[in-house]
């Protein structure tokens, strides 16, 4: 069972971004969504709901609030399902990588966003050897690297700390370029949060070019 306090922000019609993305792929974990995984919470969204809600007997608001958070994540420790992908880690923390659709084509622009939630109810605490708190990577089927984002960035030595009190999200977000030569493909999208705690952690989603 899902034993950590939920402090989520409350999702609503008009909410966007990988919150949304998060309850819309757990709700097709459970059966109650056939929709686009695509981060705006739209009125197929709110009906889905609606129905989940009065599923569990519960008041058909329409609302992702703590109780229909619990109820979604619960038993879920690790889930894959295009076009993100998810781990909660040991102290309770939620990492969530996602991009904006699963197909693109040359040219497109490619939009990541890795989360990082504290669903305990303490304060966690994490440790950085630099000034960079996350990366992301695009790799070729045979390993080749399509687009690193640190590559054309400078950090500093310094160490430092991030607090991450409970129910706060962080969100790192980046995008690139897919090269208008590029052939048609399935390639890897790789993010992960340099932290101490967490750098040994890397999630990974497929998405593929089409001509």
């Amino acid at each position: 069972m899902f034993r950590y306090n939920l402090h989520l922000p409350l999702l609503r019609r008009g909410s966007t971004g990988p919150l949304v993305t998060l309850a819309q792929s757990m709700l097709v974990r459970h059966g109650f969504y056939n929709g686009p995984i695509n981060g705006i919470f739209d009125a197929h969204t709110e009906e889905c709901i609606n129905r989940f809600q009065d599923a569990w007997q519960m008041p058909s608001t329409g609302y992702v609030d703590d109780r229909v958070w619990k109820l979604l994540l619960d038993d879920t420790m690790t889930c894959k399902t295009p076009p993100y992908d998810s781990l909660m880690v040991r102290s309770g923390i939620l990492l969530l990588l996602t991009v904006d659709k699963p197909v693109y084509r040359p040219g497109d622009i490619v939009l990541i966003s890795l989360i990082k939630l504290n669903l305990s109810g303490t304060t966690e605490v994490f440790n950085y050897n630099t000034s960079q708190r996350y990366d992301f990577e695009a790799v070729y089927p045979d390993g080749r690297i399509l687009w690193r984002w640190s590559d054309d960035k400078a950090f500093t030595q310094a160490t430092g700390t991030v607090a991450l009190s409970p129910g706060r999200p962080i969100i790192y977000k980046a995008h690139f370029m897919l090269p208008p030569q590029i052939r048609s493909t399935v390639f890897s999208i790789i993010g992960w949060n340099t932290a101490k705690q967490l750098d040994h952690i890397r999630l990974c989603l497929k998405t593929k070019t089409t001509s």
